[in-house]
Parts: structure tokens; sequence; C-alpha cells
């Protein structure tokens, strides 16, 4: 648990923390109460990593200033209870490079949960939200809540990013905006079957793209339930 942390220098994570353990024993958890900042290539603000237990993260204000820098990096190897991911960002995430995604949570075969509030990110392939389990069923549930703005410049940049390998998909937003080639707004995607390939997309607020390939919102599943959603949505070309 900390509160403040700056760091200066490519490398430079603000937090660093890493479990070689499994099941309970491999846990990482991480809270940070106040502001997050780092300048710096590959300077995560928060990268928390288990190679076979439940990864938990929270963290209020993070920026980071950098390519492939991302704001809060949470991954997980394990599977099941021990594989799930839980990322909760309750202030103003800003990154500010190629690849520097702001929140990317992801877990080999467990559940992944991310709550954000603010994300903004300017770079190519920085996506805002990047959520995706390579799980199945229950444990290769995605869940992503973005309750702020979500705002992304560069190519390739997706507001959100949420897919699962062989489990169902939600997606809940207010505000997306993304101006890049290829930048949708939200893009959710199941390879499962039936209800394990489910795919719901809710944006209370409007989505606007304006690039080339931009899709409002792409909700994709391979043999799944129908995809269903609500959301108000704006794209154009760029000029």
């Amino acid at each position: 648990s900390v509160a403040d942390v700056t760091t200066t220098g490519d490398y430079a994570e603000g937090v660093y923390a890493r479990s070689y353990g499994t099941g309970a024993d491999g846990a990482v958890s991480v809270t940070a109460a106040g502001a997050v900042s780092t300048t710096g290539r590959r300077a995560d603000g928060v990268h928390a990593r288990s190679s076979g237990g439940p990864v938990t993260v929270s963290v209020a204000d993070v920026t980071t200033a950098g390519n492939y820098a991302e704001g809060v990096y949470a991954r997980s190897y394990g599977t099941g209870a021990d594989g799930a991911v839980s990322v909760t960002a309750a202030g103003a995430v800003s990154t500010t490079g190629r690849g520097a995604d702001g929140v990317h949570a992801r877990s080999s075969g467990g559940p992944v949960t991310v709550s954000v509030a603010d994300v903004t990110t300017t770079g190519d392939y920085a996506e805002g939200v990047y959520a995706r389990s390579y799980g199945t069923g229950a444990d290769g549930a995605v869940s992503v809540t973005a309750a702020g703005a979500v705002s992304t410049t560069g190519r390739s940049a997706d507001g959100v990013h949420a897919r699962s390998s062989g489990g169902p998909v939600t997606v809940s937003v207010a505000d997306v905006t993304t101006a890049g080639r290829g930048a949708e707004g939200v893009y959710a995607r199941s390879y499962g079957t039936g209800a394990d390939g489910a795919v719901s997309v809710t944006a209370a607020g409007a989505v606007s793209t304006t690039g080339r390939g931009a899709d409002g919102v792409q909700a994709r599943s391979s043999g799944g339930q129908e995809p269903r959603g609500r959301a108000q949505c704006r794209s154009r070309l760029a000029p």
C-alpha cells in the first residue's frame, strides 16, 4: 500500500509487485491511495503480476509518459479463482506514448474485472482499457465498467477492448471518444459457445470515433448468444 509515487527514467516503474507462488500463496495486491507518476520508456505506473495467484490492484490517479508505459498492468498466469485479475481505478488514469494502455488486465485462465473512472491515452496502439481472459466459462468472464470519460488518440487505440477465449464479455461505459485509424470506441469479443459466448455492451453516454475503420461499437461472438447492447454512436472518417 502506497501514497504518492514519482519516478523518472526508462523501465522505472512506480510500483512493481511480483509473485512466483500459486493459489493464495501467489496472491498479489496493490493499493495506491495517492498519485502515481512515471516518466520513461516502459515505466508502468503499477505493474502487478503473479505466476499462479490472483492479482488485485486499486489505484487513485496514475500518470505515465513514455512508450509502452502502461498506467496499470495486471497479469495472472493462474487458472480459475487463482487466475482472477481485478483492477479498480477511482481517479484519473492518463498515459502518453505508443502502446501505453491506460489499464491492461489479463489472465491465462481466470476472470478479469476492470472498473475505472476517467481514462485518457495519447499514442498509437494505446488502448484506454484492455481486458483479456484466456479462460472458459465463468473462469473466462471479462467485465469492464467505465463510469467516467474514456478518451484515446492514436492509430488502433480502442477506447475499451474486452475479449475472452471462452467466457462471457460484459462492457458498460459512459462517454467514449477515440481519434485514430482503426480506433474503435468499444470492441467486445467472445470465442465461447452458448451462454459462455454471450457479449453485452451498454453505453449510457455518447460514443464518438474519428478515423477510417473506427467503429463506434463492435460486439462479436463466435458461437454464443446474439451480441446485445445499447449505445448512442457517432463515427466519421478523418479528412
